[in-house]
């Protein structure tokens, strides 16, 4: 996890990490006193990475697609499909990887 470090991800590639994550960035349940990640941040990475970006952090179907249109490869979600309807939910993340130009 590199939270809102870009050079924290540099870092971690330069040691082998198959991935990075960034977050939180929206209002987490699961994670309620991390500190904010900025959008902005995914957009960087997305330049000079050539890791998997995972973003994280209070991530909803309807906030979702902005993180992917801003860099993000993947989405990791724990109280997005934590609903009535989980299935529902699967399906309206699975939508949002293919719409767009993500």
């Amino acid at each position: 996890s590199c939270y809102n470090s870009l050079e924290m991800a540099i870092e971690a590639k330069k040691q082998g990490a198959n991935y990075v994550a960034f977050g939180r960035f929206f209002t987490s349940n699961s994670k309620p006193l991390a500190a904010p990640a900025e959008i902005g941040t995914l957009t960087a990475a997305k330049k000079i990475l050539t890791l998997p970006i995972i973003a994280i952090g209070g991530i909803l179907p309807e906030n979702g697609a902005l993180l992917l249109d801003a860099g993000a490869d993947l989405l990791a979600v724990i109280g997005g499909l934590d609903t009535e309807n989980s299935t529902f939910a699967a399906q309206a993340f699975t939508a949002l990887f293919s719409q767009g130009s993500h």
